[in-house]
């Protein structure tokens, strides 16, 4: 099966191309088209701003790790927590809550079988991008494309949405982010190299990307699937 996965570096086409494969887009993307068949979102604040601008309510996303609850509870559970910040619409039927005691997030869902949820362990802690590849990947999608993925093909770091809502203003290579996920890529390649990836556009070239032919292999931390970097373990 064939896959299609956006990233946000400014490669990435206004015009998505069509095709006879699923795409799926990260983040904000969301704010420009509505031609992803999923959109995956791991940080919460995007993932509240994907829920409050109600676009999930007519589209799929992919969110890791969330519990909905019925509505109806969520004055239950409100005292247990401090400094509470309640989003809900008033036909909202699920809430989910997120953060921790200091700083808790109640955020009001309807329709919630719009929202995929993806628990795999191997998956934990993994940033959006490589979230949806290695979704892609574990789900029997064995060639993958990637499009807008500046960062790990080239040292451009630049993203489309730098300086917007929920997004930093600069990108460059002392990021933790960009250094972490490039560590990533690499542990999700090695792990599935019975699944073919590709940087280009579309599908059916052949451009097979290896773990070790990536110029950045021999100075990345070992990155462990579903626990971290080493070094932090």
């Amino acid at each position: 099966m064939k896959a299609l996965v956006y990233g946000n570096g400014e490669s990435r086409p206004k015009e998505l191309p069509s095709g006879n494969y699923i795409s799926w887009g990260c983040n904000a993307i969301y704010r420009d088209t509505k031609e992803c068949d999923i959109v995956f979102a791991v940080d919460m604040p995007v993932q509240k701003e994907i829920v409050e601008s109600e676009y999930y309510r007519t589209n799929m996303v992919a969110f890791a790790d969330i519990d909905p609850l019925p509505i109806e509870m969520i004055d239950m559970f409100l005292p247990t927590f401090n400094n509470v910040d309640v989003s809900v619409k008033e036909d909202d039927t699920h809430f989910i809550i997120q953060g921790d005691d200091e700083s808790t997030q109640f955020l009001g869902l309807i329709r919630p079988e719009t929202i995929l949820t993806y628990n795999d362990p191997l998956l934990k802690n993994l940033f959006t991008g490589m979230s949806a590849l290695g979704f892609a990947m574990q789900n029997g999608y064995d060639k993958i494309n990637l499009i807008g993925f500046d960062a790990l093909e080239s040292d451009s770091f630049e993203n489309i949405y730098a300086g917007s809502s929920n997004y930093m203003h600069k990108y460059n290579t002392d990021s933790n982010v960009l250094n972490a996920q490039r560590s990533q890529f690499i542990a999700l390649l090695k792990y599935y190299e019975n699944c073919s990836v590709y940087w280009k556009n579309p599908l059916d070239i052949e451009d097979k990307i290896l773990y070790n032919g990536l110029y950045y292999y021999e100075n990345s931390e070992r990155w462990i699937l579903g626990q971290g970097l080493e070094s932090e373990i």
